[in-house]
């Protein structure tokens, strides 16, 4: 009796963990088009609407345009706190990719995470923040990383500006949406859209950096990121053919250049040390009329 109820619960066990894992692929491998009711409309270059207001996770009213300083670009992080299953991913790839990042969160750059579910409460958002800035392996500046809520319509016209579709489904009491980090700039326009899957160290430094018309980062950063370009077909920023070509021809020159002068150098050199050695051994030098 004891065997066959332990094969029963195993059995039972191992059906819900099968169909967790169906599910959990299925929207995993679906590109956010296919997502029920969900999708990304890519807006580049849209401004982020004036005048709207969320409530933080401390329970303080925050201003939208107040997270634009003119300086840091803000990565934007749209989806909601009770969410099982892909912003606990999106989350924790965001996680390793800041970690991988030599940068620091609200130095450099901020983090905006924005609720789109109106019921989401201050103690989740509170939960969620504390979960997510603890596997940072550098502590966030203090206005680093903001986690949002909105029980009026302020996340819903933050969506549509910057082309973030999702949908309730009323089945299972949760929220279709993408699973997609957006970039700012710090005047609040749209530059990048960085699918998290997961989001590979450099292509957020370079879109960071070109939100930030190349203002933030290492002379080395700034160096790499010259090299750089987006193309919109590979959805990712390649090395610039042309630039590398320049840079070739540059260096090309340069060590021609340090060729010849120590060619030069060389034979200046020798001649000296030839016209030393005819001085001290009384002989004339050559080329030069002997005194009577």
């Amino acid at each position: 009796m004891t065997r066959t109820l332990t094969r029963i619960l195993t059995a039972a066990l191992l059906a819900l963990a099968s169909a967790g894992a169906v599910r959990a692929q299925l929207i995993l491998d679906q590109s956010p088009a296919e997502a029920v009711g969900s999708g990304l409309d890519e807006q580049r270059g849209a401004e982020i609407p004036k005048g709207l207001t969320f409530t933080d996770a401390e329970g303080d009213t925050v201003e939208f345009d107040s997270l634009f300083d003119g300086e840091r670009p803000v990565v934007l992080v749209m989806g909601y706190y009770d969410c099982p299953l892909l912003c606990p991913w999106v989350f924790n790839s965001l996680q390793g990719t800041f970690n991988e990042l030599a940068w620091r969160v609200g130095k450099e750059y901020r983090v905006v995470s924005v609720s789109i579910d109106p019921t989401n409460t201050i103690e989740q958002a509170f939960k969620q923040r504390r979960q997510v800035l603890s596997g940072l392996r550098r502590d966030a500046a203090p206005d680093g990383w903001k986690f949002l809520l909105s029980p009026t319509d302020a996340a819903a016209k933050l969506a549509d500006a910057v082309g973030f579709r999702y949908a309730y489904l009323e089945e299972s009491d949760e929220y279709s949406h993408p699973g997609v980090a957006i970039v700012l700039s710090p005047e609040g326009v749209v530059t990048q859209y960085l699918q998290v899957n997961p989001l590979p160290e450099k292509q957020l430094r370079l879109s960071l950096m070109d939100a930030a018309d190349g203002k933030i980062g290492s002379f080395i950063d700034k160096f790499i990121f010259s090299c750089h370009v987006y193309d919109p077909d590979a959805g990712s920023f390649v090395l610039h053919a042309r630039t590398i070509m320049n840079i070739a021809a540059i260096g090309t020159a340069v060590a021609l250049g340090t060729l010849v002068g120590g060619l030069l150098l060389a034979e200046r050199v020798r001649k000296r040390r030839a016209a030393s050695k005819n001085t001290d051994s009384g002989e004339p030098i050559t080329g030069v009329p002997a005194h009577s």
